[in-house]
This record gives C-alpha cells, sequence and structure tokens, in this order.
C-alpha cells in the first residue's frame, strides 16, 4: 500500500519535493544512520571479542539493532566485517598519507607520518587490535584490502625519497620499512594490555631511514624531532577514544517486549518513521495495523502513552 502523503509547501504534515517529511529524515538517511551503527559496533566488536566473536547477534545487539535490521543492511557477517575493516583502513591510510605530504621534506615527512599513525592508534586502540592483529582472520578479502593500501603508501614512500619504482610498483626499502613498522606496531597491540605507541616514534623513525640509507645528520636531525614529539605528549598524552556504546536490548524478556523494543529502536533512528516502514523494521504486525502508534503500543500490553503521545516500556516489560 502506497504511504500516505500531506501536501506539498508548508503547514502541518507538510511533505518536500522527495515525498520525507519536512523536520525528519529521509528514508536514505535513516539506512545510512543504521549501517554506520553497524559499521561502528562491528569494530568494537571485533576489538573486543576477536572475529570469532563477531557474529550477527553480537554486532546487531552492540548497534541495538534488529536481525532484520542487520540483514537488510549487509548480506553476511563477512560482509559487514570486510566493509567496517576496508573503511577502517581507509581512514589510517588517509591520515597517515595527509601528515606525509604535508611536509616539505622527505625526512620531515616521514616523522609527521609516523607521529599521525601511532597518535591515531593511541586515541582508537581498538583500531590497532582490528587492523593489525584481527585482520588476517578475515580472510583472503581483507588481504586484497591490507595489499592495495600499503602498496600506496610503499609507492608514495618511494616517489617522495626519489626512488625509482620497478615496473611501476614499490622498491624493496619501502616494503622492508613499512612492513618492518607494521610488525613492530602488531607485537605491541597484541599483548594482553597493550601500551601507548607514541613512545616508539624515535625508534620507528629510525628504522624507516636507515632502510633508504639517509645520511646520519638527517637521521639525527630527524630523530631529534621524534623525540620533541614523545616528550611533548609524554607532558600532554592523548585520550583515548573510548568504544561506541553499547545500545543493549532493553525488554527481552518475552516475544512482545523482544518486538517493541525493536519499534523503540527504530523510532531513535527514524523519529518521523511511518507505521508501515516500523513494522517492516521491527517484524511488528500489529503496529502496522494501527494508525495510531500509541494504541499500538498498548495493544501489545508492554508499553505506556506518555503526556508528549510518544511510547515508553513500562516496568516489567
Amino acid at each position: 500500500m502506497e504511504e500516505e502523503k500531506g501536501p506539498v509547501g508548508g503547514g502541518p504534515g507538510a511533505v518536500g519535493r522527495n515525498g520525507a517529511a519536512r523536520g525528519r529524515r529521509s528514508p536514505e538517511e535513516a539506512r545510512e544512520t543504521r549501517r554506520a551503527r553497524l559499521l561502528e559496533a562491528a569494530i568494537a566488536v571485533l576489538g573486543e571479542s576477536g572475529v570469532t566473536g563477531a557474529t550477527v547477534a553480537a554486532v546487531s545487539e552492540y548497534a541495538g539493532i534488529s536481525r532484520s535490521g542487520f540483514y537488510e543492511t549487509f548480506g553476511s557477517t563477512t560482509e559487514c566485517l570486510l566493509t567496517a575493516h576496508r573503511q577502517a583502513l581507509e581512514r589510517l591510510g588517509g591520515v597517515v598519507s595527509t601528515a606525509f605530504i604535508a611536509q616539505a621534506t622527505w625526512d620531515r615527512g616521514v616523522v609527521a607520518a609516523l607521529a599521525a599513525l601511532v597518535g591515531l592508534l593511541d586515541v582508537e586502540p581498538q583500531l590497532s587490535r582490528v587492523l593489525l592483529v584481527e585482520a588476517p582472520a578475515l580472510g583472503e578479502a581483507v588481504q586484497e584490502q591490507r595489499q592495495q593500501t600499503l602498496q600506496s603508501l610503499q609507492t608514495l614512500l618511494d616517489t617522495r625519497a626519489g626512488e625509482k619504482a620497478t615496473n611501476g610498483t614499490h622498491t624493496l626499502r619501502a616494503e622492508a620499512a613499512i612492513g618492518a613498522v607494521a610488525e613492530i606496531l602488531r607485537a605491541r597491540a597484541n599483548t594482553g594490555q597493550p601500551s601507548p605507541c607514541t613512545p616508539l616514534l624515535a625508534e620507528l623513525v629510525e628504522v624507516v631511514l636507515v632502510q633508504y640509507e639517509t645520511p646520519h645528520e638527517q637521521r639525527e636531525a630527524a630523530r631529534g624531532q621524534a623525540v620533541r614529539i614523545v616528550e611533548e605528549s609524554a607532558v600532554r598524552p592523548p585520550t583515548p577514544v573510548a568504544a561506541p556504546p553499547r545500545r543493549p536490548r532493553a525488554f527481552p524478556i518475552n516475544e512482545r517486549a523482544f518486538r517493541m523494543n525493536d519499534v523503540i529502536l527504530h523510532l531513535e533512528v527514524d523519529p518521523g518513521a511511518s507505521n508501515q516502514e516500523i513494522a517492516r523494521e521491527s517484524v511488528c504486525p500489529t503496529w502496522a495495523k494501527s494508525r495510531n502508534s500509541s494504541h499500538a503500543c498498548t495493544s501489545w500490553g508492554c508499553c505506556a502513552n506518555t503526556p508528549a503521545g510518544r511510547a515508553t516500556p513500562t516496568p516489567g516489560g
């Protein structure tokens, strides 16, 4: 059945040209919000529980989204995890590349890029574990993603250093330098309680510069720059960003409460959703039958009307 729409223009019930009510998000925006929450949850669950613990149920529960909502967004757990990994990898590559290119000289670029790398991993430690420890268990597809990012960084490193790549690919110097840095950081992240990466900055800079046989004077200047960054970080240490808040289902006592919780979670994402949209997302047929959402809520026996007209869960489900 086609959804009823208000008049185009101003006034109550007005809708925009695309059919979306003014003052509410469009269905596309609601889907993007749901997708972002699931990807955020996937990174958090991967960081906490690893690949084996990152199930549809775990990611959906963390995001506070129903399983049907998950499958409307991603076809499988693997698709969700690979998308989250690619997004995180692209973000890390962008941060490092931007910092490197912004510097006037190659050696200063190395320091800036590595400082940006360790700074990001210290602020968001879950990224460190996901990208460096858990990623290989995601299979061949993630290896392709990693290889693409590494090759772009290796080519950038060679180009700024004046190295001539063979057959359009990176040289072994770049591969050795980036591989060594990644392995050092991976070992750090693989410990039970990983410590900050920033104190390693001077040593990481040395690892890269040695591979390119950088003159001693340049190495000492770059190392001194790195040491100053470490000292400043010790005075003003970065505050790690906590994992996104878990959005648990509030009332999973019985089937009615389970479905009603889906309704409430959908309204959180899209407060102006129609009854039909809510029913599709929450698998709540009663909601679809009623033109009054509050009446539909109370008909399930697990909600009560509020003065504002919104339905909220009653104690006990």
